[in-house]
């Protein structure tokens, strides 16, 4: 009887294996494939975290996505203040690495997210 690591290690290398058998060859533009994706999670990564505020900073093939909180009674006291804090202390969530495709798969969705939905004529 396989344990569940023998079964994510075949579902991995099956992945791989598909992986290369669909890649383009140099002469052909790449495609895109759709296919269900089931997540598992591990230790609490299936808890939502709540944030407020974000962050992008970007090197050289990577992309950091920080995911922080800000008390949201210090952001609405800020207006009424004389002088304006030279910075503010929030309280970091999450911070994502994303390699170039994985941010340009991000970008889509979220576009695709935020636009109006088209409406027919009328």
């Amino acid at each position: 009887m396989a344990n569940s690591k023998d079964k994510q290690a075949d579902t991995a290398e099956a992945a791989d294996a598909a992986q290369m058998t669909s890649a383009p060859a140099a002469s052909q533009e790449p495609r895109s494939v759709s296919l269900g994706v089931r997540l598992v999670p591990v230790d609490n990564s299936d808890q939502p975290l709540f944030a407020n505020y974000t962050t992008v900073n970007a090197t050289p093939g990577i992309a950091f996505l920080d995911f922080a909180f800000l008390e949201p009674s210090v952001l609405l006291a800020l207006p009424h203040v004389e002088k304006v804090p030279e910075s503010i202390n929030g309280r970091l969530v999450a911070r994502v690495a994303l390699a170039p495709d994985a941010l340009q798969n991000l970008a889509r969705q979220l576009n695709a997210l935020l636009r109006p939905q088209q409406q027919g004529p009328q």
